[in-house]
Formats: C-alpha cells, sequence, structure tokens
C-alpha cells in the first residue's frame, strides 16, 4: 500500500509539472507571436523609409503655386505589404482564450492605436501607388517604381482623391469588424486589449455601431487634451467609451 501511495503521488506530482510546462510554453509562444508581430512591423517601416522608392504611397502637395506629386511602390515592400494583409485577417479572425484582468492605460491604449495605423497604412500604400504609377505610365511612356514632379496634371486629383476616401473608409472598417465580431485588432492583439460592448446590446452590435464607435474615437482622438482634463470614468471608460456602451479591457491569454 504504501508502494501504491507513493506511485499515486509521483503520478499526481508529474501530473501537475506537465501541466506547468504546457502553459509556460503556451505563455512563451503568446509572447513571440506579439514580439513578431512588432518585429515585422519594423521591418515594413524601414523598407517603407530606406528603399530607392523616394516615397511609398501617392501624395499631391500645392502651396502657394508650388506643387509637388510623389507616388512610389517596389517589389520589397509589395511583398511585405501581401504579407501584412495576410498577418492583419489571420489576427482578425482567430479568437484568443483570454480573462480580464483590468483597465488599460491612456499609453497602452494610444499605442495599440499607433500600431493598428501603421501597420493597415504601410499595408495598403504600396498597393494604391501602383493607380498613380500605372497613370504616370501610360502617360510618359517610361514606367517607375517612383516618380516625382513639381507639377500637377488633372489626373493628380481625379486618382487622389478617390484614392483618399477608399484608404479612409477600409481604415475605418478595420477597426469596426473586430469589435462588432469581438475579435481584436493587430495592436490590441498585441498590447492584450480588447474593446467589448455591454452585454445589454453584444448580440445586435453590428458593423455599423462599431463604425459609429470609430467616429467618436476619431473625434475623441482629435480633442485628446480635453478628453484627458475630462478624464475618466471610475471604470477606466472615456467619454466615447460610454457613449457607444463600449468597455476597453486588459486581458491575459489563457
Amino acid at each position: 500500500m504504501l508502494a501504491f501511495g507513493l506511485k499515486g503521488a509521483f503520478r499526481y506530482t508529474d501530473c501537475r509539472s506537465d501541466v506547468g510546462r504546457h502553459d509556460l510554453l503556451h505563455k512563451t509562444n503568446m509572447k513571440l507571436q506579439r514580439f513578431g508581430i512588432v518585429l515585422f512591423l519594423s521591418v515594413g517601416f524601414v523598407l517603407a523609409n530606406f528603399t530607392d522608392s523616394k516615397s511609398v504611397g501617392f501624395s499631391v502637395a500645392t502651396v502657394d503655386r508650388d506643387s509637388l506629386v510623389q507616388a512610389g511602390s517596389s517589389p520589397w515592400m509589395l511583398l511585405w505589404a501581401a504579407m501584412a494583409v495576410v498577418l492583419i485577417f489571420f489576427t482578425m479572425t482567430r479568437t484568443s482564450p483570454n480573462e480580464v484582468v483590468g483597465m488599460p492605460s491612456w499609453g497602452r491604449r494610444f499605442t495599440a492605436f499607433v500600431i493598428d495605423f501603421v501597420a493597415v497604412t504601410l499595408a495598403m500604400a504600396p498597393f494604391a501607388a501602383l493607380i498613380p504609377l500605372a497613370a504616370e505610365w501610360l502617360r510618359s511612356g517610361h514606367f517607375a517604381w517612383s516618380f516625382q514632379r513639381r507639377y500637377t496634371i488633372d489626373s493628380d486629383f481625379y486618382l487622389g482623391v478617390p484614392l483618399v476616401f477608399i484608404m479612409m473608409g477600409l481604415l475605418a472598417v478595420y477597426f469596426a469588424w473586430p469589435i462588432a465580431r469581438g475579435k481584436q485588432t493587430l495592436g490590441c492583439y498585441t498590447l492584450r486589449l480588447k474593446v467589448t460592448p455591454d452585454e445589454s446590446i453584444r448580440r445586435r452590435f453590428g458593423l455599423s455601431q462599431g463604425l459609429w464607435r470609430v467616429f467618436l474615437g476619431f473625434i475623441g482622438l482629435c480633442s485628446w487634451p480635453f478628453i484627458w482634463l475630462l478624464g475618466r470614468g471610475k471604470d477606466g471608460s472615456t467619454w466615447y467609451d460610454r457613449s457607444t456602451n463600449c468597455h476597453v479591457e486588459l486581458v491575459r491569454y489563457t
């Protein structure tokens, strides 16, 4: 009986040890995934700013009759952007088991927004630049991965204005869709944040409500000094959190 008891004790200890190792490996894996996302975005930022292209994307600026039109992309940025789109789609469709551990700080929320904004902008810009690059190719008869000129033509505005609105629309959907689906954006996943509608409206919280929250959040971002002065509620919520019945929570992956 003593031998049997010792065997059972050792078996129980080994089982607990296996569970502990599994939890440690899982936590390490989640940390490595989030570190990999930051590293991947850093590579994209470097490629966008230190490639042969004068700029990545498309811009038109006119000040006192002085104009500057530039567009640029590169095969490396297109490859990176394609991988970024896959990463964004995977992150926004997966479900990561988690538990709420508190409320995030101002800095954490803002950093998550910066990660999201940089990721989506860098993912869209190389593809968007292909349209003005193709138009310039047809106009000049010569294709180049970038161009820059000191004068404007009509097609700059015909192409530039729709591109701006399309990119703004995609950016808004990027932020709104995960809220409506109970998922996370790339920035939220990296910094362990989750935006959750109140339980009373969760089932009917759709894309339109998510877009409304994004719009109010944009107003809040533009008027951040006033939000800072107003402070947050006892539960850490801002005025646009309360207006849309949403909670921004700090989570721990399980």
